[in-house]
């Protein structure tokens, strides 16, 4: 072999080897690669799952607040709403412009709504910007703090606040005025057996009598107001209850001679018990019947309702009148009010007595009655005691 073709094949074999070292080393950084690839996708892998159990984890948390949380992007798109933003906003939760409203709004300060489920609800707002750093907002949250059962509580405190003091004064009114119209009446019905009932004096005689025996009725009205007698408990059927109030209710009518003119119809669970002192009771669903009559004075349809559930009994009074004004409902429970020139604004202020004697409520309904008019509600807890 000559010396030339000695040294290529020297080069040859110095090249191969090169050659299968660089292959080893390359199938050696592969597996390294491969390795560590693994290695990368389960790691990644581990930190997906975190991310999904820290998002599952949020949306839990988000889902057990009492509050409402809403969450935007920044450029305003909500992006995030819990169960009970749903609730309080319905189908407006997700809506840009009332999450802008909301956020406007002064922070803390109550806002009335209307709730997916139709009834209105006091929300309070406050809303916190979220920021990536100091320089970027990511969004902003929005936090609706439902208030309606502290707002209904304090009113109602309010209510009988201003009813124990309006009480105590009325009461002590007609202790004085009933002296007084006691003579006056004793000394008409004298008069009035006196003269012939055919002359215009013993005519005047008997409407001061009428009169006179009116003013008596307000008065006993007002001294029940001022003070409530101690409830006498009883165990009695509601529906039975609501029964007598309406044939009640129906005789008053026809005393009036306009009976005819009403549909007049109690219905609901027949099986709802009630522990309640009957009288009073029947007083105050006979007041509301007279009430929804009196507001249709050309006649029309009244419905008195028995519903039980666990923590009570409602009677519901629904009529089809013009029903109550929004401006009005807050003082109908107040004594001495009343629209009606005739009225002694004494009813509805009895009712909320014996309701709140009861340890229960009255209210007017936070839906329109199905048959147009008016709502109104007595709800009775189940207690073994009221008082």
């Amino acid at each position: 072999m000559s010396e030339t073709l000695q040294h290529d094949a020297i080069s040859v074999e110095a090249a191969i080897g090169s050659f299968t070292q660089v292959l080893t080393d390359l199938q050696s950084a592969h597996a390294d690669l491969t390795t560590r690839a693994a290695r990368m996708e389960a790691e990644l892998q581990i930190k997906v799952e975190e991310l999904d159990h820290a998002n599952a984890h949020l949306q839990a948390v988000l889902a057990a607040l009492p509050t409402g949380v809403l969450v935007s992007d920044a450029d305003g798109n909500v992006v995030e709403v819990n169960g009970v933003a749903r609730e309080l906003l319905g189908d407006d939760a997700s809506n840009m412009d009332v999450f802008a409203e909301l956020s406007n709004a002064t922070q803390d300060t109550a806002i009335e709504r209307t709730a997916a489920d139709g009834t209105r609800r006091v929300v309070a707002t406050r809303t916190a910007a979220v920021w990536v750093d100091q320089d970027q907002p990511l969004g902003n949250v929005l936090v609706l703090d439902d208030r309606t059962q502290l707002t209904r509580v304090t009113e109602r405190l309010h209510q009988q606040s201003k009813m124990a003091a309006l009480g105590t004064m009325a009461g002590g009114i007609a202790h004085e005025i009933r002296n007084p119209m006691n003579a006056i009446r004793g000394f008409a019905g004298l008069l009035l057996r006196e003269l012939d009932g055919d002359t215009t004096a013993a005519k005047w005689a008997s409407k001061i009598v009428q009169g006179s025996g009116e003013v008596d009725a307000i008065i006993t009205s007002t001294l029940a107001l001022a003070h409530p007698e101690r409830l006498a408990l009883e165990t009695v059927n509601a529906h039975e209850l609501a029964h007598e109030a309406l044939e009640i209710a129906r005789t008053d009518a026809e005393r009036e001679g306009h009976a005819q003119n009403f549909e007049l119809e109690v219905h609901g669970d027949s099986q709802a018990v009630v522990h309640v002192d009957r009288l009073e009771l029947r007083q105050a669903l006979r007041n509301l019947l007279a009430n929804a009559m009196q507001a249709q004075t050309d006649g029309g349809r009244v419905e008195l309702s028995v519903t039980s559930a666990d923590d009570g009994v409602t009677f519901t009074v629904d009529d089809a009148g013009p029903g109550i004004p929004a401006e009005l409902a807050a003082r109908v429970t107040e004594p001495f009010f009343t629209t009606r020139a005739e009225g002694t604004g004494l009813g509805l202020a009895l009712v909320h007595t014996i309701a709140s004697l009861h340890g229960g409520e009255f209210t007017l309904g936070e839906t329109t009655s199905p048959l147009g008019g008016a709502r109104v509600q007595i709800r009775i807890p189940h207690l073994e005691s009221n008082k």
